[in-house]
């Protein structure tokens, strides 16, 4: 059989096979077909390129589209910081008009209380001019003191003046230091009782201690009473503002209760005479 076969082929028939693909072979290598193949390449690999740049441009698209959400979101919170801002512009000018407004009213307040204070300390000066005619007080030769004309020693329990006198001038006393504490809006430490002659002098512990001299009075009693109105005579002074007394007619006796009196209107108020001299002068008296 293998040798039938072989008759079966004819004897030049491989050498055409040989040569039809030396014929391929010198076409595929042929110029048109390298350049051909080359062109090819060149564009596959453009496409390539072109798939990668959409590729990167697709990511930069997303990347765009990302910042381009953020520059909204800052674009909408810049919106809302400078409406933020305008509001508190507005509430900023809002209270500089207010401020000015309290300002201007502030300084009209201010005018009313220095003109009500103004005619206050007036007020308070007339009243106290008047209290001043009404209960005169009066430095005589080798210091003797008076009040409306009654001589108060300084010593009370002296033989210089009865019971009566003595404890009239007090009650006068009591009751020119009761107004000026309600005149000068100065409350006493002490509770003073103004009855004349029979006044009187209510201690912290609510004791009352008789202002006048009798025989049934203590001697204890009625020098504590004395002691107190000696006190708020005093505290007046100081807050009047009134330090020592530095006026010639007082250094003798300053610690006579109508020197501490006499001082706290001379401090206050004019006082001069009815011949136009001071109050330093030998005889100061009312006007």
């Amino acid at each position: 059989d293998s040798k039938g076969n072989k008759e079966d082929i004819p004897p030049n028939a491989y050498n055409e096979e040989i040569s039809f693909t030396q014929e391929q072979n010198e076409v595929d290598i042929s110029p048109e077909a390298e350049e051909r193949c080359m062109h090819d390449i060149l564009e596959l690999k453009k496409e390539e390129e072109i798939k990668d740049m959409e590729r990167q441009i697709d990511e930069l698209n997303i990347i765009l589209s990302g910042q381009e959400k953020l520059l909204k979101r800052d674009e909408e919170s810049q919106k809302l910081i400078s409406k933020d801002l305008i509001d508190v512009s507005n509430c900023l000018s809002n209270m500089e008009k207010e401020i000015l407004e309290i300002d201007e009213e502030t300084e009209r307040t201010l005018q009313l209380c220095q003109s009500a204070q103004f005619m206050l300390d007036a007020r308070r000066k007339k009243m106290l001019q008047e209290l001043f005619r009404i209960y005169p007080i009066q430095i005589l030769p080798d210091s003797v003191y008076t009040i409306r004309g009654i001589h108060l020693p300084h010593d009370m329990h002296s033989l210089t003046g009865s019971d009566e006198i003595i404890s009239a001038g007090l009650g006068f006393v009591c009751h020119v230091v009761s107004l000026c504490s309600k005149y000068l809006s100065i409350p006493l430490r002490y509770r003073v009782i103004c009855n004349s002659s029979r006044s009187a002098v209510r201690d912290d512990d609510f004791d009352v201690f008789p202002l006048f001299k009798e025989r049934v009075v203590e001697k204890e009693q009625f020098d504590r009473a004395v002691v107190l109105l000696h006190r708020n005579i005093e505290l007046l002074l100081r807050m009047s503002g009134i330090t020592t007394p530095t006026l010639p007619l007082l250094k003798s006796k300053p610690n006579h209760i109508l020197a501490k009196l006499y001082l706290l209107f001379h401090s206050l108020i004019d006082i001069g005479d009815t011949n136009g001299r001071s109050s330093n002068g030998l005889k100061p008296v009312v006007k």
